[in-house]
């Protein structure tokens, strides 16, 4: 899922993909063309950074405050993928 935005010639891309991926990360390319065929792309790689955090003893709202400002997640979003992570 995702999107585009352009105000005033500049643009923001987002989209929301899946938050915990391998060790090694995995590659996202987002690729967002418009009515004139003009298009624009964006690579970038995500890696477990919560499973980081935890190992160096994080507290659980500075993981949940870096998932909301890092994915512009909600308060219940965040909770929710902290959560997946601790279970597994």
């Amino acid at each position: 899922e995702g999107g585009a935005n352009v105000v005033n010639g500049k643009y923001e891309i987002s989209c929301i993909p899946e938050i915990e991926t391998g060790e090694v990360g995995k590659k996202y390319k987002i690729i967002v063309t418009d009515t004139c065929e003009n298009f624009v792309e964006k690579e970038f790689e995500i890696y477990k950074q919560i499973n980081r955090m935890i190992r160096n003893h994080c507290p659980e709202s500075e993981i949940k405050n870096y998932l909301m400002e890092q994915y512009s997640l909600t308060d219940e979003q965040a909770v929710q993928e902290y959560e997946k992570v601790m279970r597994e």
